[in-house]
Parts: structure tokens; sequence; C-alpha cells
């Protein structure tokens, strides 16, 4: 009877007790609480509450995320010269989220909010003029868009001043060097002497039929790499043209976030020596289309913004193919391995 009450006693405890929600649900209940009334602000034409509402959508910070809405809310803002709105429909269209994808339209509204004075958009002008992107080259313009957003203590640009600069020098001794230059006086050719065919033998045509023709094999398949379509070998997100000699692969355009940079790449792989006992190698590298700090109004002190364009650093993969044709075990650079493994036709 005792055990019956205390029993009863706990339970009553528990239906008593408050509940609380989890640290998850409420910052979600936070942010729809904040969304909520910076919708009313918003929809009374407030252009810093469209603003907000347009971010709140790109991000799900509040309702789901919604490129179409975030773009009506930023284009209601631009047209009040919200400068970050500017900003904003520049980003989406720069990397196509909710529209096609127009790198001149993009520079048009990025200049917009630049002039405005807003320094993350003057920083993302000055790297546009660098790499040509959305206008033509131009390291002059590069380095006046910079200087302009490191002089409001934007840290980022001061890096950047100094790549542009060395790319500006490396592009006057690129062009020094085309001037054309007196030619070399011609030299009588000499005779080539005459060529003979070499004799095929029997037993060497038998081994060439039994060799692995490893080219043929890698367009024939779809390769996972980490359970993930690869990034270097035909995939469902790469694609090989046959160069003869060398196979060149493209992979699609992948968005990543890492170490405070969100930006837009693509990798491009170059694959030769094949051996008929399965060898090959593969060398390759990414082209940044696009890269910024995660948070724009906000860099962390430390973060290192990489180049737009083709990455200096070129990765080497020394491979080999199982002799089935169904894996392939690759050394990295001499250091890392790799495998990738067949899953059907490319």
């Amino acid at each position: 009877m005792r055990h019956a009450w205390l029993r009863l006693t706990v339970l009553a405890l528990v239906l008593a007790a408050p509940v609380w929600p989890s640290p998850a649900s409420a910052v979600d209940y936070i942010w729809e609480q904040v969304f909520a009334k910076r919708l009313k602000q918003a929809e009374a034409g407030d252009a810093d509450a469209q603003y907000a509402v347009g971010e709140a959508y790109l991000k799900g910070r509040g309702p789901t995320v919604n490129p179409q809405e975030a773009l009506k809310w930023f284009r209601r803002a631009a047209r009040q010269g919200h400068p970050k709105a500017l900003y904003r429909l520049g980003y989406m269209h720069l990397r196509g989220i909710g529209v096609r994808r127009d790198p001149a339209r993009a520079f048009q509204l990025i200049r917009q909010a630049a002039e405005a004075g807003y320094s993350p958009a003057q920083y993302q002008l000055g790297r546009m003029y660098a790499a040509g992107l959305g206008t033509g080259r131009d390291f002059d313009a590069a380095l006046e868009w910079l200087e302009k957003a490191a002089s409001q203590d934007y840290l980022p640009a001061r890096e950047e001043i100094a790549r542009v600069r060395k790319l500006r020098e490396e592009a006057a001794r690129q062009a020094q060097a085309r001037k054309p230059r007196k030619p070399p006086a011609a030299r009588p050719a000499r005779a080539e002497p005459p060529r003979t065919k070499p004799k095929a033998a029997g037993r060497a045509r038998a081994q060439r039929e039994r060799r692995l023709d490893v080219k043929a094999t890698l367009l024939a398949a779809s390769w996972l790499e980490d359970r993930w379509p690869s990034e270097h070998l035909p995939s469902a997100h790469t694609t090989c043209r046959d160069e003869g000699a060398r196979l060149v692969c493209r992979s699609r355009e992948r968005d990543r976030v890492a170490d405070g940079i969100e930006m837009t790449y693509f990798v491009e792989t170059v694959i030769t020596d094949f051996a008929p006992d399965g060898r090959f190698r593969a060398r390759y590298r990414a082209n940044i289309t696009y890269a910024m700090p995660e948070d724009p109004d906000d860099p962390e002190a430390n973060v290192v913004v990489p180049s737009t364009g083709w990455q200096k650093t070129v990765h080497e993969l020394d491979c080999r193919m199982a002799p089935d044709g169904a894996r392939i075990e690759c050394l990295k650079d001499g250091r890392a391995r790799v495998e990738f493994r067949r899953v059907g036709r490319s």
C-alpha cells in the first residue's frame, strides 16, 4: 500500500513539472517570432525589414527555405536602394539561386551596392574585375574597389589586394613576352632517314589481346568515391571526353561551405598513361567560380578567401585498376589512398 502511494506521488510530480522545449526547438521558436514581426514591417514598406524577410527565406530562419520568396523581398528592398538587398540579388544571380545564373546581371547589381558604400559588395566587385567575371578583366578597377573595401576595415580585402597586384604584374610580364620578335634565320631542312615498319610477331599480338583496356573500361562505367559520384572519373556528376591518348573529365559545379567560406567550384581531371596492367595516372585541379565569407557582413578575422578561377595546386593520382575492372586503387600526391568502385554504365 505504501509503495502504491509512493508511485502515485512520483507520477503526480512528473505530470506537474513544466515541459521545457529542446534547445533546437527554442531557437526555431525565436526565429519564427522574429520573422513574424519583421514580415509585418516588410509588408508596411520598411526596406530593412524587407531585406530581413528575404534573408529569412534564403536561409530558412523562421520560414522554410524558399528562393523565390527571397528574390521577391530582396527586389522590393532593392527598389528602395537598399545596398544589402542589391548585393543579395547580385549574389543570387551570380550563383543561380532561384534564378538563371547571369554573371553580367550579377555584376550590375553588385556594382550598385558597391557604389552605395557597402564594403562586402566593394570587395566582391573587385574580385569580379580581377577574374573578368560578368565584365572585362581590369586589374586597376579591381584594386580601386578592393582598396575602398579595405578603407572600411573589411579584412578579407587586404589579402586580396596583394594577390591582385601579383596578378597584374604577371599579366604585364606575359604581355611583354608575347610581343613579336625577329624570327631566327631559317636552317636548311635535314633529310629524314626512311622509317622501317616493325614486324608484329604472333606472340606479341596474343599478348595485346589479353591486355586490360583501361580507357574503355573507365568510359563504360560510372564510378563512386567513398559512396558518392566521383569528381574525377566518369560518374553521374562528371562527364569525360576521349582525346585519344587522354581523357579530359569535368565535374558539375558544387557548392561547399568550409572554414567560414562559401564557395562554388568544379574539378577538371586529365587522365593519361594507360598501361596494359591496369595502371594509369590522373592530374586534377579545381576552378572556383564563387567564393565569399559565409557571413559577408561580419567575416572572421582569420578567414582566408581563395581566389576565383583555376587554382594553382595540381593533385596527382597514381592508380591501378583491378583485373576485373570493378575497382580502382589510387595514391593521391604520393600519400593518401583513394578507392573508386564501379557501379554500372555511365
